[in-house]
């Protein structure tokens, strides 16, 4: 099972095959193309994760164009922690990833792959929550 819908299963919340939409290969016309399908749903979702800051960053338009307000109608998150998480409105919430530990990584395994040394193929990196302003606590 995917980790995401792992994670829902442990918090005893409701896994909605009509919440989980395709947007692509990550960019905002994605996330604006899902949001905008979430959009049309009766029961709307009070969060969304989005799979890339960019993809986020249309799903914030998509809301936005609707009439809709970010957080206090939806909450968004996304993925990356890119520059621009900073300096939109509201500023986004991400989850950070260590793209220069990945980079080690993936270069240890592609080594180690030539070598024939170890056939790992998969490393767990952290990451990391990073609170702005697009998310609500929901009481």
């Amino acid at each position: 099972m995917h980790p995401f819908l792992e994670a829902l299963k442990e918090l005893n919340l409701e896994i909605r095959d009509d919440y989980l939409v395709d947007g692509g290969y990550f960019t905002y016309e994605g996330g604006f193309s899902a949001m905008s399908k979430l959009l049309e749903l009766e029961d709307l979702p009070t969060a969304v994760f989005a799979a890339g800051d960019l993809m986020a960053v249309g799903a914030i338009s998509a809301i936005k164009e609707k009439g809709l307000r970010v957080p206090e109608d939806i909450s968004i998150i996304g993925y990356d922690d890119l520059d621009i998480c900073r300096y939109i409105t509201p500023k986004l919430t991400t989850i950070k990833q260590n793209t220069d530990l990945i980079g080690e990584n993936a270069a240890d395994i592609l080594i180690n792959a030539i070598d024939k040394k170890n056939s790992r193929t998969s490393v767990i990196v952290p990451v990391e929550l990073v609170i702005r302003d697009s998310c609500k606590s929901l009481k």
